[in-house]
């Protein structure tokens, strides 16, 4: 793509951003009357490049509007003391607004308190602040962000499960420490658990169909062998008691759950009731006790239903519905490991929680830091073949990790817009004129597919374009 054109639609992305969310009174383009003044941007981490690509964003919008860019940024993610200097340094420096991604909901309260009593505008940008005088909010829906992750990362690794592979593993996860983490862990949690509910629920319910199957045809060879109708065979039981035990017992080696043992039981004793001069009664009970013997338990006091009809009703509810166990089962796939703030600490926990779990098959990991430390460990041990590893973020180390395949992809945020439209806010403000009260930029799934289409190259390397 011509580079021009390419830098062309970058600006127009941003600025389609800022039309279709600001107020009629704001301005799309062009320098207001009043421009000119200082507009202080402070980031997170110094360490992670998403900064970089922020600053480039604010850079190109004071550049633009005629203002002046004072740039600061904190050593990393929990260092909100040199965030609050920064704040006053931009205030001694004169700035009008100030943008701003707080390494704290709470702590920089009273330095803002002080700004905005000055007549300086803050805005917030990818993480938010709980002080009530902040003019706007800029950056992604980290929930959004960890539900995309988790899309991606049951397509991948579901998929590639063999229906004989009895074990579908574990599901690693790895925070960082900033409050950002918390939506980003939830969001993926709560979109994968559905699908993994579903996809166990599956497995049990063709085990058990299976398991009936195969009873049936046993029940059907010992009746051939001479069973008296509706009495008892020489072998240790009516047919339809031998179908209903050897059903049971088949379905739960399978690991189906006590409604769908139940099933596979009815299912055989009912073939294996035809021409025997067996009640419905007698296949119940015949049922309910192959089911007491294989559990361990009484007989089921609640009454199995009554026809074929009802039967299959209850057997299709384990299709694509939640497994034995219901939520509890679910949560035990889950580990969650320690919360870190540097890449070592992820290293450290992603080879702790795998040394510890050796089925781990799915590792979600919530920003730079934790994504390179979980990489190098899958590296490290050669588990790249084994472990579906997605993580968060865009830096050309995590980029090679993709390439290489180590890492099968990860979120993006598109930092270059939440640095320009966060800036270009903060001007608005600063001039008296109406913002948004938040606006959400988005995230994006690169993985080896896609990385090097087009627009994805745009994302990644805007100061190229």
């Amino acid at each position: 793509m011509n580079k021009m054109k390419r830098k062309g639609i970058l600006k127009r992305i941003a600025l389609c951003s800022v039309a279709l969310t600001m107020l009629a009174s704001a301005t799309a383009c062009g320098k207001p009357e009043s421009a000119g003044g200082k507009i202080a941007v402070i980031a997170k981490n110094e360490k992670v490049s998403f900064w970089d690509e922020v600053k480039k964003g604010a850079e190109d919008s004071c550049e633009e509007l005629g203002y002046e860019l004072l740039y600061y940024t904190a050593t990393n993610d929990n260092d909100y003391a040199s965030q609050i200097e920064a704040v006053n340094k931009a205030l001694d420096a004169g700035a009008k607004a100030i943008v701003i991604a707080p390494n704290d909901p709470n702590e920089l309260n009273s330095v803002f308190d002080k700004a905005t009593k000055r007549g300086v505008k803050i805005l917030n940008i990818n993480s938010r602040s709980n002080y009530d005088g902040i003019v706007s909010y800029v950056g992604s829906s980290d929930f959004d962000g960890g539900a995309v992750a988790a899309r991606n990362a049951a397509n991948i690794y579901f998929s590639s499960i063999s229906e004989d592979e009895e074990n579908i593993g574990k599901i690693a996860m790895i925070g960082h420490t900033a409050a950002t983490a918390d939506l980003r862990l939830t969001g993926f949690r709560a979109t994968i658990s559905p699908t993994l509910g579903k996809f166990i629920g599956e497995r049990q319910a063709a085990k058990a169909q299976a398991a009936a199957a195969k009873a049936q045809e046993e029940a059907a060879a010992g009746a051939a062998q001479g069973g008296s109708k509706g009495g008892t065979s020489s072998g240790g039981g009516s047919p339809v008691e031998i179908a209903a035990n050897a059903a049971a017992t088949q379905a739960a080696q399978g690991g189906a759950p006590e409604a769908a043992i139940l099933n596979a039981a009815l299912g055989a004793a009912r073939s294996a009731a035809a021409g025997t001069g067996a009640s419905e009664a007698d296949i119940q009970a015949a049922a309910q006790a192959a089911v007491a013997a294989v559990t361990g338990g009484a007989p089921a006091e609640t009454e199995a239903p009554e026809d074929t009809t009802e039967t299959e009703a209850a057997d299709e509810q384990t299709q694509g519905g939640p497994p034995a166990g219901g939520a509890d089962m679910i949560a035990d796939f889950f580990i969650e490991g320690e919360r870190c703030g540097t890449q070592e600490a992820a290293y450290e926990e992603a080879k702790k929680l795998i040394e510890a779990n050796p089925d781990i098959r799915v590792m979600y990991t919530t920003n730079t830091n934790t994504t390179l430390g979980a990489c190098k460990a899958v590296e490290e041990l050669e588990l790249a073949d084994q472990i579906t590893l997605v993580g968060f973020n865009s830096d050309e180390e995590e980029l090679k990790y993709i390439k290489s395949g180590i890492l099968d992809g990860t979120i993006i945020q598109n930092p270059y817009t939440i640095g320009y439209i966060g800036t270009r806010y903060a001007i608005q403000a600063a001039q008296g004129q109406g913002v948004t009260g938040s606006l959400d930029t988005g995230v994006t799934w690169i993985s080896a597919k896609n990385i090097n289409d087009d627009d994805i190259q745009l994302l990644l390397y805007p100061e190229k374009a």
